[in-house]
């Protein structure tokens, strides 16, 4: 290797490297990344160069340790040294169509942006939520659990009832007769609880008028 060419890849080993993330600092944003082997036998000792991870402005997120890092140092200062990536490209969802983004986190959960303009949104938890590609809305809670319309406050609210269920609650009150003995009308068996009780859906509840 000619003196120029080390000397030029040396230059390039301080403004730009890829290393593992080894620790984090205290201070949110601030890590160490591993530094270069080193040959104990001549003394050398083995450094962790701190780094600086600069993210977009409102999204940020602590990468995992030993993912991989981009790391660059401006003006070939360690002092000056930042992350402007870090991702270990072995774990989470991989996106396959172009122009697709998906954002996830350690546990399993993620949001996902599709090309036909569908959007999901999934829990570790098994809750789903999905805009589809027509603007409808599914909300699924996880197994056991509610969707709750308008508010968290379990006393503000009130289990929906579908359409079906009310229709058929119509239909008994449209249809109904009453016995009738002498000039006395009586009350209508056909109106009698439990026929008209509406139970309202097991999982969906909405907040009270």
């Amino acid at each position: 290797m000619s003196q120029a060419r080390w000397q030029v890849l040396t230059w390039a080993a301080r403004l730009i490297k890829v290393a593992k993330l080894s620790s984090w600092s205290q201070r949110f944003g601030v890590g160490y990344i591993e530094g270069a082997a080193v040959d104990e036998g001549l003394g050398q000792k083995a450094s962790q160069p701190k780094v600086t991870f600069y993210q977009w402005q409102g999204f940020r997120v602590k990468p995992s340790k030993g993912t991989v890092a981009v790391v660059v140092a401006p003006r070939a200062g360690s002092t000056n040294a930042c992350a402007i990536a870090c991702d270990d490209l072995t774990s989470g969802p991989m996106p396959t169509e172009e122009h697709e983004p998906v954002i996830f986190d350690a546990v399993g959960s993620k949001i996902q942006f599709f090309a036909d303009k569908t959007i999901n949104l999934e829990s570790a938890n098994g809750a789903v939520l999905q805009i589809d590609a027509n603007g409808n809305i599914s909300a699924i809670p996880a197994t056991g659990k509610d969707v709750r319309l308008g508010t968290g406050i379990n006393a503000q609210l009130d289990k929906v009832v579908t359409w079906g269920e009310l229709q058929s609650a119509l239909d008994l009150i449209a249809a109904h007769t009453h016995p009738e003995t002498g000039t006395t009308t009586g009350t209508s068996p056909a109106l009698t609880p439990p026929a008209l009780d509406l139970s309202g859906s097991p999982n969906v509840y909405a907040k009270k008028p």
